[in-house]
């Protein structure tokens, strides 16, 4: 039993079933096969296969699609033109490719007022193949409005073209389904006249219910869901039929005039998907982008030449660049290289990052040996061409001066390090690789990038033009009916007053971190929210409609970081939409479903305080001509740390803000490791840890250990779990893990999965006895102490990433204060309470921030002198940015205003200017030196 065509959430605010339990209902009112047909999308097509696989239900995967009626006009667009329903049913695997094909033409190339496809993009598809059912939409198409009209002779020419244009035998007519405007006399006529022009033309009909809700008792939320969308009152939706799933037999006696049309085992047969979506636990086999190689280059081979000419970049005293050095070492010359790079002796006075002694206990070989077993990892999971792409993006940046960084566990591998993706050196910080990447972890690694957020753009437009527009995309992200924003929608349609929706949204509680706030969690948590929805009428309606569409998707947007960069074309591998708000193109499938089917994921995240950072580095060199390298600053600068102890933290990349600033100057830190520490434990759970951590710091004789054997991994943390690695260090080196055991103990405890904790409880407890010969009561100390620290800890790469961009922010705070402050000020312009606090934190700091002044400012705030900073026109509030640049444009070609009338009949040749304009720099002060100027005019008559 086939159903033609059924709808999810994934039809925004057009349908109310989520995927899993459409599938489960259908299966119990049994159906044997089941159709997901969402409106122009296939976003829910493969959770809605792995859903039907695991209820041994046969999925199809298709859509519904707009098409211009043929009986208005020619296959052309125009304003006036109608649109009738098709549905587009994948028969196999290719099928399922045009599909995504379809969908992308219909969401990114045609024209306003609606998604559409025309008959050539159909023709396009389809070719010589059957690689699809197409379905006329029953109620939704012009053939049934036809011939309830009357019009059998049109709808017999409709249904001829849609038999030349898709073949007879790919063609599916759905019959006429009951609804409120017609007898049942008079539908069983208009099927019967339908089921005769079918059979004279060879066509399979069907009869589908096309559910947008399961059961009946459902209409009223399905009411609501369409007048949240409208933004109407309930009251104004009316519907033409029921569109809840009928069972089986129901539907058999709504056609039982026509029995055969419930019988669609033929058309079930042709279907047969094998659609593959376990890439995320099989990532080597995933769909990695491909670097342009030079002929003759293998991505093994090139990663690990750019990987050795990275540490002679580093750490060779010559100080080559990059580029120089792969003169002296071509990519033929690798196994010369690799030689030549285990000779050299670095010179630790040209390495500011780097401890004086650093040398005398480590040695170059070292570095050679973490290479080659990292490489050995990386070409074995299948990763090198994902490294080199990544590697390629960040050199981008390098070179034109965007600061970048990495989030997560990245900053683990010694290979992205030497390769320019990383800030940090793992081994000086003692950051495993093995946290990042390992033989026993099956999912694909994951470089989060952080990239100044004013050049985001300009990375996006260099990846698409590197690696093609038709191959790049950004990733969908779906906002959710949340339980408090929920109760205001439902509320607003069902007319309850503001006032009443206020107050219910206000007492649903927020959950903690790391827990999704849920009807289930708030009832369990407030008993002034259940006393409310049990005591009044109203609450208890709108309660009880937001439970059955909670979690349901209410608009789609663009994920704030994700980027794909597909080997091919990016529709083979998913379907692609508009998105208008962003004015780009995203694909469809969110992050966790595109990794499904083998796309990988790079984040590409714009972050302000990085942009900071940046133009902080640009005043300086334009000022002082010199250049300052990130990478190799003076980790041990006396003003940086005094900076931090006097609690002089506004502005500073996770330092700011009362608490951490009060434990900054408690700690009076003194190495950067103290910041990255301070990263990892300013969170819930491991923040009771920050007195104790202070504590020792101050009192080394205070430092103890767990066990013994814990200090390995716990010397630089004084004893205190800090990160996250030291949970994993302990699994490993006290019970006995291993690295894909540690893997989903970590992934059990972040994320609260109760099942894996209380396994792997067992499995620690056990093994702490039988590894370390632990007795159980010891054992169970050890994992009471872990596991309410794991679910909110940093990995150590990540806490030392962000320490160390913490510290570049005091570095050029106190060594360059008018040159952070003004790219600070210059970043919050438009966030006048911000820059109020920063030019209170000016003068702490000794820097005098003078007024905007017409003849002196320019659009950002700019730097006077070492001591003064002048006010930025951008930041004057009603001062429109058009009217900023003629001002200086004009400024520039003609020189300083001489007065207010000067002013006045320049300005006045720009149409932009107006009342508001001209207030807005005389409230702001921008026009008092030519105030000044007529004063001392009116004084030279007198």
């Amino acid at each position: 039993m086939l159903l033609s065509r059924s709808y999810s959430h994934h039809s925004l605010l057009s349908a109310v079933p989520q995927i899993k339990k459409l599938v489960k209902d259908a299966k119990a009112k049994g159906y044997t096969s089941i159709a997901l047909t969402d409106e122009e999308t296939g976003s829910g097509l493969v959770e809605f296969y792995s859903a039907c696989k695991a209820n041994d239900i046969k999925p199809v995967l298709g859509v519904t699609l707009k098409i211009p009626n043929i009986s208005d006009s020619q296959d052309t667009f125009g304003k006036n033109k109608n649109f009738s329903k098709i549905t587009v049913l994948a028969k196999d695997i290719t099928g399922y490719k045009a599909l995504l094909k379809l969908i992308t033409v219909a969401r990114t190339v045609q024209e306003k007022p609606t998604y559409h496809i025309t008959f050539t993009n159909l023709l396009d598809q389809i070719k010589e193949e059957h690689k699809f059912f197409v379905c006329l939409a029953g109620n939704d198409h012009e053939l049934i409005h036809n011939l309830e009209k009357g019009n059998v002779s049109k709808a017999q020419s409709i249904l001829e073209k849609y038999c030349s244009v898709v073949g007879a035998h790919n063609l599916l007519v759905e019959l006429a389904y009951p609804q409120q405007k017609i007898s049942s006399e008079d539908l069983k006529q208009i099927n019967l006249k339908l089921i005769s022009l079918c059979k004279e033309s060879g066509v399979k009909y069907i009869a589908c219910c096309a559910p947008r809700y399961l059961d009946s008792e459902d209409e009223e939320t399905f009411r609501t869901v369409l007048a949240i969308r409208n933004q109407v009152r309930l009251s104004e939706i009316n519907l033409t039929r029921n569109f809840d799933l009928v069972a089986k037999s129901d539907l058999k006696h709504m056609f039982e005039y026509a029995p055969e049309v419930v019988d669609t085992s033929d058309i079930e047969a042709e279907i047969d998907i094998d659609l593959r979506a376990d890439y995320d636990k099989n990532a080597s086999e995933a769909f990695f982008p491909k670097f342009n190689l030079a002929h003759g280059q293998e991505p093994k081979l090139r990663l690990t030449w750019e990987t050795y000419i990275g540490l002679l970049q580093r750490f060779d005293p010559t100080k080559k660049s990059r580029n120089e050095w792969k003169v002296v070492f071509p990519y033929e010359k690798l196994a010369e290289l690799k030689k030549y790079a285990e000779s050299i002796s670095p010179d630790t006075s040209q390495l500011l990052g780097y401890p004086s002694d650093y040398w005398d206990k480590k040695q170059i070989k070292d570095y050679v040996n973490r290479i080659e077993k990292e490489i050995d990892i990386i070409v074995n999971k299948g990763y090198p061409d994902y490294f080199i792409v990544f590697s390629d993006i960040m050199q981008f940046c390098r070179d034109n001066d965007i600061v970048i960084n990495t989030r997560g566990s990245a900053a683990g591998c010694l290979v992205g390090y030497l390769t320019g993706i990383n800030i940090l050196d793992p081994l000086v910080y003692d950051i495993p690789f093995e946290r990042f990447l390992n033989p026993l972890r099956p999912s694909a690694p994951d470089i989060d990038g952080d990239f100044a957020d004013d050049k985001r753009d300009l990375v996006i437009k260099y990846i698409t033009q590197t690696y093609g527009a038709e191959k790049v995309c950004q990733i969908i992200t779906f906002g959710t009916m949340l339980p408090r924003a929920a109760v205001r929608d439902v509320g607003r349609v069902l007319g309850v007053s503001y006032k009443k929706c206020d107050r219910l949204s206000k007492l649903i509680p927020t959950a903690p971190q790391g827990r999704k706030t849920t009807f289930e969690w708030a009832f369990e948590t407030s008993s002034e929210l259940k006393e409310f929805y049990e005591k009044d009428d109203e609450v208890n309606r709108i309660i009880n409609i937001c439970k059955k569409i909670e979690g349901n998707y209410r608009h789609a947007s663009s994920h704030a970081a994700g980027v794909i960069i597909s080997p091919t074309a990016m529709t083979d591998y998913a379907p692609l939409q508009w998105d208008s708000e962003h004015q780009m193109i995203i694909c469809q499938y969110d992050m966790k479903i595109a990794e499904q089917v083998g796309l990988i994921k790079l984040d590409i995240l714009g972050i302000r305080n990085l942009a900071i950072l940046g133009n902080a580095v640009q005043l300086a060199k334009d000022r002082t001509k010199q250049d300052i390298d990130l990478l190799n600053i003076d980790l041990h600068d006396e003003k940086s740390f005094e900076l931090l102890a006097k609690g002089r933290t506004m502005g500073l990349f996770q330092l700011s803000g009362a608490t951490m600033t009060r434990y900054l100057v408690e700690l009076e830190p003194t190495k950067v490791q103290d910041l990255m520490a301070m990263v990892a434990l300013y969170r819930p759970g491991p923040m009771v840890n920050i007195p104790e951590y202070i504590k020792r710091k101050k009192n080394p004789k205070a430092i103890k250990y767990y066990l013994p054997q814990m200090k390995k991994w716990m010397e630089p943390s004084y004893g205190i779990l800090v990160y996250q690695d030291d949970v994993l260090y302990t699994a490993i080196e006290i019970a006995g893990y291993d690295w894909g055991e540690a893997d989903v103990l970590r992934k059990g405890m972040g994320k609260k999965i109760k099942e894996v904790i209380d396994s792997q409880h067992i499995r620690f407890v056990e093994g702490a006895q039988t590894h370390s010969n632990l007795s159980e009561a010891q054992a169970e100390d050890i994992w009471n102490l872990v596991v309410p620290f794991s679910a909110y800890g940093f990995n150590k790469a990540h806490s030392s990433n962000y320490g160390m961009v913490a510290y570049w922010t005091a570095y050029l705070k106190a060594n360059y204060p008018a040159e952070f402050m003004t790219a600070l000020m210059t970043s919050e312009a438009s966030n006048l309470d911000k820059v109020a606090a920063a030019i209170k934190e000016c003068q702490e700091l000794g820097l005098q921030v003078l007024p905007p002044d017409i003849n002196k400012s320019f659009n950002s705030f700019t730097i006077e002198n070492n001591t003064t900073i002048r006010y930025g026109l951008s930041s004057v509030k009603n001062l429109g940015s058009d009217v900023i640049k003629f001002m200086i444009e004009d400024r520039n070609q003609n020189g300083h205003f001489i007065d207010i009338e000067d002013f006045l009949q320049r300005i006045s040749q720009f149409n932009g200017f107006n009342k508001r304009s001209l207030e807005a720099l005389i409230w702001s002060g921008s026009l008092d030196s030519l105030g000044k100027k007529v004063v001392e005019k009116l004084k030279l008559k007198a």
